[in-house]
């Protein structure tokens, strides 16, 4: 598996957490050292078991929609790896009320034994600066 393979994992991942299926979001999150995610939903989270519990909690927010990343970037060097894109919410809603995703987000992933696994999640929401050349 390429990183490029492990982002895509990851946002099939969110878009079917998001539809409140947590199975996959719990498959792809690294099981060694350290993981952290700072999502849209603020604050940070430290730890496997911090960070899928809340992807956890947001499952059962009673979301509809996607999340589809566009302009996105790759990188990687020996172990680690990573992805930037932008975050889109295609016909969002929480809790039957719509809302609008535009995030910027970055990916970090590293290599184990089973393959890229994702260790942080990060998004800001001043994505509407729009992309440089």
């Amino acid at each position: 598996m390429s990183v490029t393979e492990a982002h895509m994992r990851f946002y099939a991942a969110l878009n079917a957490n998001i539809a409140g299926d947590t199975a996959w979001m719990h498959a792809i999150w690294a099981e060694e050292g350290e993981v952290t995610n700072m999502g849209p939903f603020g604050g940070v989270r430290v730890g496997r078991e911090a960070v899928l519990a809340q992807f956890d909690a947001e499952a059962a927010m009673d979301m509809s929609g996607a999340v589809v990343p566009e302009d996105v970037r790759f990188g990687e060097a020996d172990d680690m790896g990573f992805s930037t894109c932008i975050e889109r919410g295609i016909g969002m809603r929480v809790g039957g009320e719509p809302v609008e995703v535009c995030h910027r987000a970055t990916n970090i992933f590293r290599r184990e034994a089973g393959g890229w696994r994702i260790v942080h999640h990060h998004t800001d929401r001043t994505a509407g600066l729009g992309a440089a050349g």
